[in-house]
C-alpha cells in the first residue's frame, strides 16, 4: 500500500491507498483545526499531484469543485479561503459536503 506525503504551497497533503486504485488524501484547515478534509482520488490523480508537471490542475482533477482544486493550486482550503475573501467562515455542515471530517461537530 503506498503513502503520499507533499505540499501545495505551505499546506502538506498526506495519503494513503485505501482500495484497489483509490487514494485518500488528507489536509488539514486552519480555520478548522478540529477538522480534516478528506479528497478521494485515483492512483494516477495522486501520482500526478505528488510529481507535478507543467499539467494544469484541471486536467489532472477535472470533476473535483473547484473550492477543493484550490487547495492544489495555493494551498488554501475553502474556509481558509472564506475567511480571506469571503468575509468569513461559513457553517460546518456547508463545509462537510466538501468533505470536511469534523472531530467534534
Amino acid at each position: 500500500m503506498k503513502t503520499y506525503e507533499f505540499r501545495c504551497d505551505a499546506k502538506k497533503i498526506y495519503g494513503v491507498e485505501s482500495a484497489l486504485g483509490k487514494v485518500t488524501l488528507r489536509v488539514d484547515c486552519d480555520v478548522f483545526p478540529e477538522a480534516v478534509i478528506e479528497i478521494e482520488v485515483t492512483r494516477a490523480q495522486a501520482d500526478a499531484l505528488e510529481n507535478p508537471r507543467a499539467t494544469l490542475i484541471t486536467a489532472i482533477l477535472p470533476s473535483m469543485p473547484k473550492e477543493l482544486r484550490e487547495i492544489f493550486i495555493t494551498g488554501m482550503t475553502p474556509a481558509e479561503w472564506d475567511e480571506l475573501f469571503g468575509g468569513g467562515p461559513g457553517s460546518q455542515e456547508t463545509y462537510a459536503a466538501l468533505g470536511y471530517c469534523f472531530e467534534n461537530p
